[in-house]
């Protein structure tokens, strides 16, 4: 399985704190960057923040009419299910 490619952008998360400089790309896209209103995981913390250009860090904590669309997501779930194994591996 090949990785997907991975973009430098900088972001702080909304929730901890955290400042990311880099994306990945979704594999199945042929987008390189995120629009604004795409979702994204931090990293540090698995939160799901949402892109947003306008905000200080590109990043906000999401609405909750959107926070009920990420969680009926079962590919998120299975995403955050997955970042949770790989976090309590390190």
């Amino acid at each position: 399985m090949t990785r997907p490619p991975t973009h430098d952008m900088e972001m702080t998360c909304p929730f901890c704190g955290k400042r990311n400089d880099a994306v990945t790309a979704d594999p199945r896209s042929d987008k390189y960057y995120p629009d604004d209103g795409d979702a994204s995981i931090c990293f540090n913390c698995g939160k799901v923040s949402i892109f947003d250009s306008d905000r200080d860090g590109g990043s906000r904590k999401p609405t909750p009419d959107e926070q009920r669309q990420l969680d009926k997501s079962e590919e998120l779930q299975r995403i955050l299910a997955l970042w949770k194994v790989y976090r309590h591996q390190q």
